[in-house]
């Protein structure tokens, strides 16, 4: 009777095991999978399917400010600044070193959006959230840890109409 419990225990033993390293292999796969994803380079492309033009950012590479976007729209006096950004840091800080009019921001992350205030937590339940889901195999995006911020002039406030959810979309290839 003792040999059963010791087979029985060291079946359970053995089944704990292996769903540990599978389970390590899974993170281990979506991890690598979420920090290939690159946000920039599918705005970018959004941002050209959309049949808007991009205009030269003279920004030396080292610098955060590279990263902005400037999208010249027809019968604006000034561009449009598009830029993926880490959810937590301050996104207004970068901005503030290209922009010199006023301007109004709209801030995306995933399949939510909001006007003019960065909002650091909401951003953060959501990355939880859809981490969560991405780990179970039942997000419909790759949770990576960066937003983008769109800062319109005001003449032309809301006028880039993008569905910027493509951004984290999980690509098929």
């Amino acid at each position: 009777m003792n040999l059963y419990k010791v087979a029985f225990r060291g079946f359970f033993l053995l089944v704990l095991v292996i769903s540990l390293a599978v389970r390590y292999y899974q993170i281990t796969v979506l991890d690598h999978q979420i920090k290939s994803h690159n946000v920039h380079q599918r705005v970018a492309d959004i941002v050209s399917k959309a049949g808007m033009k991009i205009t030269e950012n003279t920004a030396p590479s080292s610098t955060l400010v590279s990263r902005v976007l400037y999208i010249q729209q027809p019968d604006c006096p000034y561009p449009s600044l598009v830029l993926p950004f880490y959810l937590i840091s301050d996104v207004f800080t970068i901005l503030n070193e290209v922009e010199n009019t006023h301007y109004t921001y709209r801030f995306f992350y995933l399949n939510e959006s909001w006007p003019n205030v960065q909002n650091r937590f909401r951003t953060l339940v959501l990355w939880a959230k859809y981490n969560f889901l991405y780990g179970l195999g039942r997000s419909p995006f790759i949770p990576t840890k960066r937003a983008v911020v769109i800062a319109d002039p005001v003449a032309c406030a809301n006028t880039i109409q993008i569905d910027w959810r493509e951004a984290w979309q999980e690509t098929k290839s």
